[in-house]
């Protein structure tokens, strides 16, 4: 029985159970963790639970004291409805920009040989490299009330800021900037790898269809 479990235990086996060890010290436990926090109100120590009888009396008086009021706080106070409306405000305006900048970007990446193309490629895959804070430093830079963007505005005959980077619309542009490539590239691979002669088909089909009812 020795013999067959030494000899089933490859390389590849003790890699897979590190990563699941992995994944539940380091995922698995933490969201638990918060799950219980979010019915007690207080911090467990679930590990030192396991070692010390001290930890795990005071894990099971919180644990004793259970109740649903975050969970209820959630429905009745409006500012966690509020959070949640503009976080749903945000992810939809982002995705909408996002696929609405990418799709020519990638069309003419995969599909056309225009110059300067890894030129463009580079700059597309700056904000990945580039830290947050410096990339939301940058916007207000441009965009805030003392920003160049704005004084070019107020030059050309304009009052006040053109648009407040503070606001939804300020931080719709910022995470645009920053999670465009993550779109971008993905896209660039499905356009690279789809199927031509389908597109050519349903270019060709088209008038053969409109002769036909034609005639």
């Amino acid at each position: 029985m020795k013999k067959r479990f030494l000899e089933s235990l490859s390389g590849f086996t003790v890699l897979k159970w590190f990563i699941y060890l992995f994944f539940f010290l380091f995922l698995l436990v933490p969201l638990f963790s918060i799950l219980l926090v979010s019915f007690t109100g207080q911090p467990i120590n679930l590990f030192g639970s396991l070692v010390s009888q001290k930890t795990l009396a005071k894990t099971i008086e919180k644990l004793s004291n259970v109740s649903l009021e975050a969970y209820s706080s959630l429905f009745e106070g409006k500012g966690y409805f509020d959070a949640l409306l503009n976080s749903l405000k945000l992810s939809t305006g982002v995705a909408l920009l996002v696929t609405i900048v990418v799709i020519p970007i990638a069309y003419a990446f995969a599909r056309t040989k225009m110059p300067f193309k890894g030129l463009f490629a580079t700059l597309c895959t700056i904000p990945l490299v580039v830290p947050t804070f410096i990339s939301s430093y940058a916007f207000m830079l441009m965009f805030g009330k003392t920003g160049w963007v704005n004084h070019i505005y107020q030059a050309l005959g304009g009052e006040g800021v053109l648009f407040d980077i503070q606001s939804m619309l300020g931080i719709v542009l910022v995470q645009v900037f920053y999670f465009f490539p993550y779109a971008l590239w993905p896209m660039v691979a499905a356009f690279k790898i789809s199927d031509l002669t389908l597109e050519k088909r349903r270019k060709t089909s088209v008038p053969i269809v409109g002769t036909r009812l034609c005639e």
